[in-house]
């Protein structure tokens, strides 16, 4: 028996269109199961900074300066307070060396970061992405609020995160100038010292600084503890006599000319050298009678142990003495140009991983600062009026004092 078939070119036409649109739906399916696998495979891990913006410099919407670990070893400063201040934008900060010497002041010894000048109440500093307890001697409000930079675990940085613009929406009106995020390096492993010392060219200001910083893991690496202690001693610089300015024979000052005139073409004010102050350590009897006349007690000095001698007064220029026993009195030897300053600071962090997802840590830090320096005597020091009832008069100056009524 014979049979044939056969089809007409129509539905060819119409086999052919519709394996040819199986075949295309197949093709993305394919490509889009490819990309994906490729995406899961190149998945980065996020890391988010203190500062709460994307580490970019330049093309971060808010401008950022960082500094890496590499940039804070090339610097190598004491303290790692110092290397962030060199940059431009925290010029003018309080640092160890430009502190106020006056103890009220609270900022003997610290260190505060200062962006754009706007005060350091203004800039906020974090350790880590957390905010720090402020530190002040005073603990005054504009002070106290204010973390001591001194006290971070410098060997422990691995970064600074500097936000120069403000950021007070992000973190309230403590970052109105900007934000200094100080990051640490939580896996850091191993361990490492650091010594320094100095000296001034002029023998002064001697200076040292010992560090540890160590860091292990632990748990079968779930845990990792870290550690770091620093001790730093500053010898300052005062009045020592290795300074120019600070040797007696250098005592100088601008006196007002007691010869001058409106009409005479003298100078008002003179510049002269053996110059000081009508004052000793331990006491100078400095006054005259109520008539007028020099008191027969005028220009008794106190030594040590309350041994009684006489002090040349020079020629005497309002509450200055030109000449004389100035070498006693040079004023220029009190004051202090650096502060000594000692501090012994520790830091230490644990922390584990409980779970993947949920990791529980404890940090603790503790410092200690030491700040020593020398002011000129309070001008109310130098006119004390004492009776001669006083119990710790010597006879002798009493017995004077008594008859002179």
């Amino acid at each position: 028996m014979y049979s044939s078939s056969s089809r007409s070119p129509l539905g060819k036409s119409l086999l052919y269109s519709t394996a040819g649109l199986a075949l295309m739906a197949m093709v993305p399916n394919t490509v889009q199961a490819q990309d994906t696998q490729s995406a899961e495979a190149e998945l980065e891990s996020i890391i988010v900074t203190g500062s709460r913006i994307v580490r970019d410099g330049f093309e971060a919407p808010t401008p950022v300066s960082v500094l890496s670990v590499d940039d804070l070893n090339v610097i190598a400063t004491p303290n790692i307070a110092d290397a962030v201040n060199r940059l431009p934008a925290l010029q003018g900060s309080l640092g160890t060396s430009n502190a106020s010497t006056n103890v009220s002041s609270g900022t003997g010894g610290v260190n505060n970061l200062n962006l754009r000048a706007l005060a350091a109440v203004r800039t906020l500093v974090l350790l880590d992405g957390k905010r720090i307890v402020g530190a002040s001697l005073a603990g005054f409000e504009n002070n106290g609020s204010v973390p001591d930079i001194n006290g971070f675990p410098g060997g422990l940085v691995s970064r600074v995160d500097v936000v120069t613009g403000g950021a007070s929406a992000a973190y309230g009106s403590d970052a109105l100038a900007g934000v200094v995020n100080f990051v640490l390096d939580r896996e850091y492993t191993g361990i490492k010292g650091d010594i320094q010392g100095g000296v001034t060219s002029f023998g002064d200001d001697e200076n040292y600084k010992v560090s540890l910083t160590a860091g292990s893991p632990f748990g079968g690496g779930r845990g990792h503890f870290l550690f770091f202690g620093e001790h730093t001693y500053s010898a300052g610089v005062n009045g020592n006599g290795k300074r120019p300015w600070s040797i007696p024979e250098n005592s100088q000052a601008l006196l007002k000319n007691p010869s001058y005139t409106a009409t005479n073409g003298q100078p008002e004010y003179f510049h002269a050298k053996g110059v000081g102050v009508r004052a000793t350590a331990g006491g100078l009897i400095i006054a005259d009678d109520v008539n007028g006349t020099a008191s027969p007690l005028r220009g008794i000095q106190f030594l040590r142990g309350g041994v009684q001698a006489p002090f040349n007064f020079g020629t005497q220029i309002g509450s200055f003495m030109w000449g004389g026993d100035y070498k006693d009195t040079n004023i220029w030897m009190w004051p202090t140009l650096d502060l000594e300053v000692q501090r012994t600071n520790f830091f230490t962090r644990g922390s584990y991983d409980i779970t993947d997802n949920i990791n529980a840590y404890a940090e603790l830090s503790w410092a200690y600062t030491h700040a020593v320096n020398n002011s000129v005597v309070p001008n109310f020091e130098f006119g004390m009026n004492i009776k001669s009832d006083n119990p710790f008069i010597p006879a002798n100056i009493k017995s004077q004092m008594t008859a002179g009524g």
